[in-house]
């Protein structure tokens, strides 16, 4: 594996950054060694004892950095640094050194690293990318293994996103009306949780918006948590989905608006338009219209989301108000407000 302090590798290209690795190794420098250095430091010369034990956890500090770096199926180490570090007190001494790098994959395909190896690939990536597959095509309703979810994270490998969105989806239909429960169930969830947040959001936006569009149940409060915490949203695809004819997804497209990764030049026209498209898309529905009874006949307001009656403002059985909006959803006069805040900072941002 290559080691290096640079920040780059001459004739390489960096696809991935797999994240900061770290080694610590302490030492005692033992007795004799503590004494034979005091005579050095006194009369001069080297202190060959102290050289030998730095010498020896200074290469089991690099050893550890690098195995730490196979695991994660690095190509190299950059930025690689070393400190060392002398701990004293009670009238014993340690060394520590700690190492530190970050790990590293390169932009070569597999076909170009058959041919730098003479035509053969290294058995570890046969074993991955057959175990990969077998992953992506599995059975979205078994759960993952821990060493399984272990190895996802570190591939940070896409594939095997539409199976975990689906077993996703397979366990809020189970449980439609209740949390995600089982113990088993819970452990889908916290891999697909993880493998998402380890993915780069280039590799799992498109398919994180598509799943929370359709999503019902609990999993829709997942894919909305992925979206936020990736910052998968997106200004032109929250503008289709504001034109719906479903009022759910309507209100989902005000979620992207507020979500992408970064903004451009563009995009203060953009979040202009979105405003005023709020505006338009979440008329009021509900109607006043006159009851009878045996008592004489009353004016009531009807919810046009529903069958029910509105008191006060709010519809009794739907928990909506007169635009469907329930309680603990930003209302649109608001969304409204925040877009074109967003947009006036923004502007000036770029300006």
């Amino acid at each position: 594996m290559i080691v290096t302090t640079t920040n780059s590798v001459e004739g390489q290209r960096i696809d991935r950054y797999l994240g900061v690795v770290s080694a610590h190794v302490v030492a005692g420098t033992g007795l004799f060694s503590d004494v034979a250095a005091s005579f050095s430091d006194i009369f001069g010369g080297r202190s060959t004892s102290y050289q030998r034990q730095v010498a020896s956890i200074y290469k089991e500090a690099l050893d550890r950095l690098i195995t730490s770096a196979q695991k994660a199926r690095a190509s190299a180490l950059v930025g690689v640094k070393v400190d060392v570090d002398e701990i004293g007190g009670g009238g014993k001494s340690m060394m520590m050194i700690t190492a530190t790098g970050t790990a590293v994959r390169f932009a070569t395909s597999q076909a170009q690293a058959a041919e730098s190896a003479g035509g053969f690939v290294d058995h570890r990536e046969v074993i991955d990318a057959d175990k990969l597959a077998r992953l992506a095509d599995g059975d979205p309703n078994k759960g993952i293994s821990k060493e399984d979810i272990e190895f996802l994270v570190e591939r940070r490998d896409a594939s095997v996103l539409p199976r975990l969105i689906r077993a996703v989806e397979i366990v809020s239909e189970r449980y439609l009306d209740s949390s995600f429960s089982s113990v088993e169930n819970m452990q889908i969830v916290e891999a697909a949780k993880r493998v998402i947040d380890a993915l780069p959001v280039s590799d799992s936006a498109a398919q994180l918006r598509k799943a929370y569009k359709h999503s019902v149940g609990t999993a829709t409060r997942f894919f909305h948590e992925r979206i936020a915490v990736n910052r998968a949203g997106d200004l032109d695809e929250a503008e289709v989905w504001l034109q719906s004819d479903d009022l759910n997804t309507r209100k989902r497209g005000t979620i992207l608006a507020f979500l992408p990764l970064s903004f451009g030049e563009g995009d203060v026209a953009k979040l202009e338009r979105l405003a005023t498209l709020v505006e338009s898309v979440f008329p009021e529905t509900s109607r006043e219209v006159e009851q009878g009874g045996l008592i004489g006949r009353k004016m009531v307001v009807e919810c046009g989301y529903c069958d029910g009656h509105f008191d006060r403002g709010t519809c009794l059985k739907c928990k909506r108000d007169a635009r469907g909006f329930k309680p603990d959803e930003m209302p649109p006069d608001d969304i409204v407000s925040h877009l074109r805040s967003r947009a006036r900072a923004l502007a000036s941002l770029l300006a």
